[in-house]
Formats: structure tokens, sequence, C-alpha cells
């Protein structure tokens, strides 16, 4: 089975998608809480943790999007059900707009291909 290790950082123009241990915990912490995912510091670490197990089990790819000009944590892409016909993405955060989501989509779609996922499901959170 091959790793999701190749899967990070991944660069576009405007952003850099990376893996949630990549950021401070502070940052994941305000996120979560400007988001309206109320957590402490230690559920924002829990969440963080959990999230890297499942992506070393290969259960989910997550990946948390910096804007390049301002080096700040603007969202997070959960992607789950990678095994499954349709698979989920799902942006976490309302500073990308629909527009950036469409370029992140573009260039995550056909690595998310090369992991075997087929349909994508888009959620906005």
């Amino acid at each position: 089975m091959k790793s999701f290790e190749w899967l990070h950082p991944i660069l576009t123009p405007h952003f850099k998608l990376d893996w949630l241990t990549k950021f401070k915990l502070k940052e994941v912490n305000d996120f979560q809480n400007q988001n309206n995912l109320q957590q402490s510091m230690n559920q924002s670490m829990n969440y963080i943790n959990e999230t890297m197990k499942n992506v070393m089990e290969m259960k989910a790819l997550v990946w948390g999007v910096e804007e390049n000009e301002s080096k700040n944590l603007i969202g997070i892409i959960e992607v789950n059900d990678l095994d499954d016909s349709s698979t989920c993405v799902k942006f976490i955060g309302n500073k990308i707009s629909s527009k950036s989501q469409k370029a992140i989509l573009d260039r995550i779609t056909p690595l998310l291909q090369q992991v075997g996922c087929k349909e994508l499901a888009i959620l906005s959170k």
C-alpha cells in the first residue's frame, strides 16, 4: 500500500495545502474557534492527532489551507470515504471563496484520482 506522504505540500498559485501537523496548535485552535467549532487547546490537539492517525492509516486526507500572501491558516479540507464510489470533500472555513475552492479542487482532483477516488461530493461548512 502506498503512503500519502507524497500528497503534501500541495501548492497552488495562492495557497499551500499541508498536513495539520505543519501548523502551530494555536493556529488550528484559533481557526476552529473563529469558525464556530469551539474547541479547547486540548481538543484541538486531539483533533490534529486523530486526523493524522487517519491519514497515516490511509482512511482520510486532511490538509490545512495556508494563504500564500498572509501565511495564515484560512481553511481545512477533509477528504473522507476514500474507498467508496463517491468521495466526500469538505471545505471548512468561510475565507475560501467559491472560485478559490474550484481552483483547489482542480489541483487536487487528479491527485485524488491517483489514490483511487472516483466521484467527488463537495461540501462547504
